[in-house]
């Protein structure tokens, strides 16, 4: 079974130092063709993928590692065969817990393959997230396996449908909604420039689908199809533990929370690992196959955002390619978004 390029450059000793190694780096970075969308050219563009690249290579600095006890292929194999963890509460205390921390978190394979990747980004970008909620239409909370909370998704649907369409939810909820996103735009830009250095073929995975939406359709969350917004969270129980079966199983989840409280951090079954998350944090993982919840908050009360890309919308995308289904207008149009 085929697994991601490992994440660039976590396995290599890359000194800032170095111009051959830097040189070097942006060659990789280049090929992958995960800057291709970067509005400027030959060597303007150069430059600011090696600024861009400088940045996280300067983040990276006293990163914490931890290898997986299970690998990328294994938990691909399981989530295709139905193969769960078992859930057993009882066990969380004997998994490997990971306070916050100012500098990233990487949890890998053996194969160097990234599964979990925590990070922190401007508390400026946090601020205009948690100042933004005025903007989202009044709702009642609803009681799901993951709690009772208000919860919202704006995202870029195809179910049961002959071409992706825009989430009823965000349509009901308009002019709110397109605010709130347009608000948070900054945050979901610089998230998808992360995801680009982070895992480049991702990123370009994500993209591809882009040129062959529907006239009017495009992601909504920068990179990401779109988001699940979930508000008030207070449970002293915590969530059930659960996969995002619809998810992407080649794409992260990115999942970010904010709020006044203490608790709530998320488990991460498959992987024996507890994952401390506080305002500020951001943790890019596959929401699809690896199971997770997350702990009872102790006190105040935490809201998060779970920014995600349906496998339909690929999947529907593959068969435009291929001649099998309708749609593809767009596909002449410049897909790339905004991103930069």
């Amino acid at each position: 079974m085929a697994s991601p390029n490992p994440l660039y450059p976590l396995e290599a000793n890359i000194s800032l130092d170095n111009k051959e190694q830097i040189d070097h780096l942006l060659d990789d970075y280049l090929l992958t063709g995960s800057f291709d969308d970067l509005h400027v050219s030959g060597s303007s563009r150069r430059a600011e993928v090696r600024r861009r690249v400088t940045r996280v290579l300067r983040s990276r600095v006293g990163m914490q590692q931890h290898l997986s006890p299970v690998n990328y292929s294994t938990l691909k194999y399981n989530f295709k065969h139905g193969i769960k963890p078992s859930g057993n509460p009882s066990l969380i205390p004997s998994f490997t817990k990971f306070p916050t921390y100012e500098k990233p978190l990487a949890i890998h394979d053996n194969d160097g393959n990234i599964l979990v990747y925590r990070f922190r980004l401007p508390d400026t970008l946090i601020q205009t997230l948690t100042s933004s909620k005025n903007f989202l239409p009044p709702i009642k909370a609803k009681e799901t396996v993951r709690g009772s909370f208000k919860h919202r998704h704006y995202a870029v649907w195809a179910d049961s449908a002959p071409s992706p369409f825009l989430s009823s939810e965000f349509r009901a909820q308009l002019p709110g909604s397109q605010e709130w996103l347009d608000l948070n735009r900054p945050l979901f830009n610089r998230l998808s420039d992360d995801l680009r250095l982070i895992q480049p073929t991702m990123y370009v995975k994500f993209r591809s689908v882009i040129p062959h939406l529907p006239p009017g359709i495009k992601p909504l969350c920068g990179i990401w199809l779109g988001c699940a917004i979930n508000s008030g969270l207070d449970d002293p129980v915590g969530s059930g533990t659960h996969q995002d079966k619809k998810d992407s199983t080649r794409g992260f989840n990115c999942v970010f929370p904010y709020g006044n409280y203490s608790g709530d951090d998320l488990v991460l079954w498959q992987l024996k690992s507890v994952v401390e998350l506080r305002p500020g944090d951001f943790i890019l993982f596959y929401g699809s196959f690896i199971a997770h919840n997350v702990t009872g908050i102790e006190n105040g009360e935490r809201s998060s955002v779970d920014m995600f890309s349906h496998a339909n919308v690929f999947q529907w995308k593959k068969k435009v390619v291929t001649g099998k289904t309708g749609g593809g207008q767009n596909a002449e149009r410049d897909g790339y978004g905004q991103f930069h």
